[in-house]
């Protein structure tokens, strides 16, 4: 075989490869750009009708703790909470928000089985998902500042039987969450 050969047969393995790599990385990117999230409730382009309706539905309080403790998890079960936040110096955050707020809270966190799970908010409040010491990287994430409802959703991969930590902070003392499940 000629280096002529060689070479080309090298160029063409390592254009495939790089081109495998691209499409992988081009499939992880399902969040959209920023300038495409400032519409109305029509404008999201996930499906999201089931949690627009259960958002619409009477909430149920919830408490956020100000550390991590003995705390009965929350699962997702498309019920509305309406959860109560509290002034921030006197919440142990695992994760440092990216936007400094007066209030947090934390809520823990269980799920039933391995899957993707929404976090869908109706207001403008910061959302992170945190396992012991470590940030979960979200899967997607969408928002639509006009939309009145939902504002955001938020979806990760999450794993049975691992005890995970909602920390919530924002500008507003109470905000409508909403934990869905998206293997059903």
């Amino acid at each position: 075989m000629s280096v002529l050969s060689r070479w080309t047969i090298g160029l063409g393995l390592c254009m495939a490869a790089f081109a495998q790599g691209s499409l992988r990385e081009a499939s992880a990117q399902t969040s959209r750009p920023i300038d495409e999230m400032r519409g109305n409730c029509d404008h999201y382009a996930l499906d999201v009708q089931k949690e627009l309706a259960a958002m619409a539905n009477a909430p149920q309080d919830l408490t956020t703790l100000t550390e991590r403790g003995a705390a009965p998890p929350i699962s997702p079960n498309r019920q509305t909470l309406l959860v109560t936040l509290h002034h921030r110096e006197a919440v142990t955050l695992v994760a440092t928000p990216k936007l400094s707020s007066p209030n947090a809270g934390l809520v823990a966190l269980s799920v039933p089985e391995d899957g993707l799970y929404r976090i869908s908010a109706g207001a403008a409040v910061w959302i992170e998902v945190v396992h012991g010491q470590v940030r979960v990287e979200p899967t997607q994430f969408e928002m639509q500042t006009g939309c009145a409802t939902l504002f955001k959703t938020i979806q990760y991969r999450l794993k049975k039987g691992v005890g995970y930590w909602i920390e919530l902070s924002g500008n507003m003392t109470a905000v409508t969450l909403l934990l869905s499940s998206e293997t059903r």
